[in-house]
């Protein structure tokens, strides 16, 4: 459109632009939306509540919509919002990562709950049955017990000692005052004396606390376990699917997706809390995948199938890898930290 002078009519600007001559970053001219010079928004920060409160309700209903757009495919369209997202629709959704960061918390959470309450469970119904009731034969006493069963032998590269538990100092103190005044043939090595302190501390704690701390750091692991895992399953998508031209950001997006509505079932599996529902889950997965290869990555049915089979099979794998070294790690990591 031009002016009657035969001019261009400058274009109008954007509301922030027009309060704000400089970048209040760098200062300065503007010129656009965003300051050529250091590329911060061209916005004034400085405004009312009222202008707070109006823009956290238009963010909150955007983000209440795209979660609306995202969580109704990923749940009910196996693979089509993977699909949309590779093709470039992204303004429409929530990010991959993003949905997965939102869900994996909830469903951590509702582990790490739901697992400190079992466990309060179990341990009562080990101490109830543990007490003899009328007509049980009470157990012996620890001192009659045989001491070969609270004995640990331990060999190291350039140590071998063994350690009595049931001789033990019940307290660290007690210990620390024993290796002070003992002579320096008696005192304990190194190595020994490590693990003689974590052996007092663990039985200072008793095996309630000690599992309960135990149970509360393997779950607050997986987090970044399971994380380590979505790299991991997107190359074993980009091993299968090679010759399909994909990028291994496009797999990555997939993982991210899988995953995502895996921990959503997980989480109503975990808060229902029934074998059946469980037995459900595991076949609701399972079809899942399924279609939600057959949708990204277009293949026949048996195709898809059998790299259905060799991905669970990889996976499980990993999977089973990736719990067992965090056990281990959390064991390690929770006595080292006692």
């Amino acid at each position: 459109m031009t002016s009657p002078i035969g001019q261009n009519t400058p274009p109008k600007q954007p509301p922030s632009l027009s309060r704000l001559t400089h970048c209040l970053n760098c200062q300065q001219a503007l010129t656009d939306e965003f300051c050529a010079h250091c590329g911060q928004a061209a916005k004034d920060y400085r405004r009312s509540f009222g202008a707070l409160i109006v823009e956290f309700v238009e963010e909150y209903f955007t983000l209440d919509t795209k979660l609306l757009r995202s969580l109704i495919p990923l749940l009910f369209r196996p693979g089509y919002l993977t699909k949309a997202y590779n093709q470039g629709q992204r303004v429409r959704y929530i990010s991959p990562l993003r949905t997965y960061l939102v869900v994996s918390v909830i469903y951590f959470f509702i582990l790490a709950w739901s697992t400190s309450n079992l466990l309060d469970i179990d341990l009562k119904q080990m101490d109830q049955q543990a007490q003899p009731g009328a007509g049980q034969v009470k157990a012996k006493p620890a001192a009659v017990q045989s001491e070969q069963g609270n004995k640990i032998n331990i060999n190291v590269i350039f140590d071998k000692f063994t350690i009595d538990v049931f001789k033990l100092p019940s307290s660290l103190e007690v210990y620390e005052n024993q290796q002070r005044n003992a002579k320096i043939k008696d005192k304990d090595g190194p190595t020994k004396n490590f693990i003689v302190k974590k052996i007092i501390l663990i039985k200072q704690m008793g095996f309630e606390g000690f599992l309960k701390k135990l149970a509360s750091d393997f779950t607050g692991n997986l987090p970044q376990a399971m994380f380590l895992l979505l790299p991991l399953f997107a190359l074993l998508l980009k091993l299968l699917y090679r010759r399909a031209k994909h990028l291994y950001v496009e797999h990555l997006t997939f993982s991210l997706h899988f995953h995502s509505f895996v921990f959503i079932l997980l989480s109503l599996s975990t808060l229902i809390n029934n074998q059946m529902v469980s037995l459900l889950v595991t076949v609701a997965i399972g079809f899942y995948l399924l279609f939600a290869l057959k949708t990204v990555y277009e293949e026949s049915f048996l195709k898809t199938s059998i790299k259905l089979f060799v991905i669970s099979i990889g996976y499980l794998m990993i999977l089973s890898f990736a719990l067992i070294t965090s056990l281990f790690a959390t064991v390690a990591l929770t006595v080292y930290t006692l």
